[in-house]
C-alpha cells in the first residue's frame, strides 16, 4: 500500500477485517483522525466472518485445490489428522454438557482404525478407564474429521 494515505490504508484494512472487529477498528481510526466521521464500509464486508470464509473455501478444500496447509507444514500427515481431530474434540468438550454428550457418543464407538494416530497419542493399547475413554474420544474425533 506504498504511496497511499493513512485513510486509504485503514479503509482497505477494515474492508478485509473480520466483521466482529470492524466497528472497533473504525471507531479507533475515527478517534485518531485517520478516518472521517461519516466513514462507511463498502457493501458486502459485513460477511467477513470465519464461518463465511470456511463456507467459501469448502468446495476448494473438498476437491483438493486448496490443501489444508497451502504454504506447507512441518506436521506429518498423522499429526495433521490429529490436529483436526483434537481441534474438533476441543470444540465439542468446551463445557460440561458438551463433554458429557461427547463421551456418551464416543463410548460405544470402539477403538480407532487409525493405528498411526493412536500410536502417536500413546493410546494404541489403552490401560485403565481413563485411557479407554481417551481412546474412544480420539476414535470419534478422527471419524468426525475424516475427509
Amino acid at each position: 500500500m506504498r504511496g497511499r494515505t493513512d485513510e486509504d490504508c485503514i479503509a482497505a484494512m477494515t474492508a478485509i477485517t473480520d466483521a466482529r472487529f470492524q466497528t472497533a477498528l473504525i471507531a479507533a481510526a475515527t478517534r485518531g483522525g485517520k478516518l472521517p466521521r461519516d466513514f462507511a464500509l463498502p457493501a458486502g464486508t459485513a460477511g467477513n466472518t470465519p464461518a463465511q470464509l470456511r463456507s467459501a473455501l469448502a468446495p476448494l478444500r473438498r476437491d483438493g485445490t486448496l490443501p489444508e496447509y497451502p504454504l506447507g507444514s512441518d506436521f506429518t500427515p498423522v499429526e495433521q489428522r490429529l490436529a483436526r481431530a483434537l481441534g474438533w474434540l476441543k470444540g465439542r468438550t468446551a463445557d460440561r454438557s458438551g463433554r458429557l454428550r461427547t463421551v456418551l457418543r464416543a463410548l460405544p464407538g470402539g477403538a480407532t482404525n487409525d493405528h498411526e494416530a493412536a500410536e502417536r497419542m500413546s493410546l494404541q493399547n489403552p490401560r485403565g478407564l481413563r485411557e479407554i475413554v481417551e481412546s474412544r474420544l480420539l476414535a470419534l474425533a478422527l471419524r468426525e474429521t475424516r475427509g
